[in-house]
């Protein structure tokens, strides 16, 4: 974070940027998760309705509102289609008052700008001084001033008809046999990928919900319908699946190891305490992962698989090195200490290694 902030400070501190170039973005993206973790569409109920009209509405007003949910990294805009405004310019007058496409061109491209003025120590700080210049809508463009005569101002509205429209898509996305404008994301690095996509519903049915942005937003545009935020990838359905499948092999491997044991221990008492033991190292290893801020994951998961066959090997051999001691003549409570501490060393580096 304090990368990026050092970053964006120093092109801020850029004058200006060559033609055609736009001022930098500076995003943090984990290197490791490039594949998108959502993606969710933005339907209507109004047949009559294109949603895809509505790229400033997701660019200023739900755009914001993901990119604050922890975990997420980048939001991006798919299958929208951006307004932009055309000037198209009557050669006739441009001809009449004396002015060149050259200095038509230059004059537009140095008003519709924004410049750095460096910056103004104040104290210990320094305030950086920027000034705001580009268009801000239609009626802006319009009245620019070309150049300035004795008989008055030329306005570009004077020289050029400004027209706003929709920019030529360059791709659509469909989905449900619909064609509508789409919302990705990127899981932040370190982001933990469900508790991320937890955050990321919760907004959502929020921002779907009676009263809602919305709702008030197809109020707002007068729809005969509604608006909806609607996820048609999840990225965490794999890593559930493959969660709940590592967590059925536990389960069946540790049913599997009491049965199998029960059939030749033949032994209650023996296959009782094996059949504790597994639950309670599985548990002590989830409270350490926990204690240690890691996360429940597939390798973890894993991890507890492999070692639930460790825990039986080194249950057997404990216990029946305490029936050794028992048979010894030993009380019940001196036999277990005893036994336990003797094999404790060898199990232990059975284990390690």
């Amino acid at each position: 974070e304090d990368a990026m902030a050092e970053v964006d400070q120093k092109l801020g501190e850029v004058p200006s940027y060559p033609e055609g170039v736009d001022e930098p973005e500076i995003e943090g993206v984990d290197p490791e998760s490039v594949d998108y973790i959502a993606w969710i569409g933005l339907s209507s109920t109004d047949p009559d309705f294109d949603p895809t009209t509505l790229y400033d509405f997701m660019e200023k007003r739900i755009r914001p509102r993901l990119e604050r949910i922890p975990g997420v990294a980048q939001v991006g805009i798919r299958g929208a289609r951006e307004k932009e405004v055309q000037i198209r310019v009557d050669p006739v007058a441009l001809a009449q008052r004396g002015i060149t496409y050259s200095e038509l061109k230059q004059s537009i491209e140095l008003t519709n700008d924004n410049f750095s003025g460096g910056k103004l120590p104040e104290g210990k700080n320094d305030i950086r001084i920027r000034a705001v210049g580009r268009f801000r809508d239609v009626d802006f463009v319009k009245k620019m001033v070309i150049r300035r005569e004795e008989s008055g101002p030329i306005y570009l509205r004077d020289v050029a008809d400004i027209v706003e429209t929709w920019k030529e898509p360059d791709g659509f996305v469909r989905a449900r046999g619909h064609t509508m404008p789409f919302i990705n994301m990127q899981l932040a690095h370190g982001g933990n990928l469900l508790e991320t996509m937890e955050r990321v519903q919760n907004e959502v049915e929020q921002l779907n919900a009676p009263g809602g942005l919305l709702d008030l937003q197809a109020k707002k545009l007068g729809l005969n319908g509604t608006l909806e935020l609607v996820q048609t990838y999840d990225s965490t359905t794999y890593v559930k699946d493959a969660l709940e499948l590592v967590r059925t092999n536990i389960y069946a491997g540790g049913l599997l190891a009491v049965i199998t044991l029960l059939l030749f221990l033949r032994s209650i008492r023996t296959i009782g305490i094996i059949a504790i033991a597994i639950p309670i190292s599985t548990i002590a290893a989830v409270v350490v992962l926990v204690a240690m801020g890691r996360s429940i994951n597939i390798i973890s998961l894993a991890g507890m698989a492999f070692a639930v066959g460790m825990v039986v090997d080194n249950a057997i051999v404990v216990i029946e090195n305490i029936f050794r001691h028992i048979e010894m003549g030993k009380s019940i409570r001196k036999a277990a200490i005893e036994g336990t501490q003797e094999v404790s060393g060898a199990v232990l580096a059975s284990t390690l290694t």
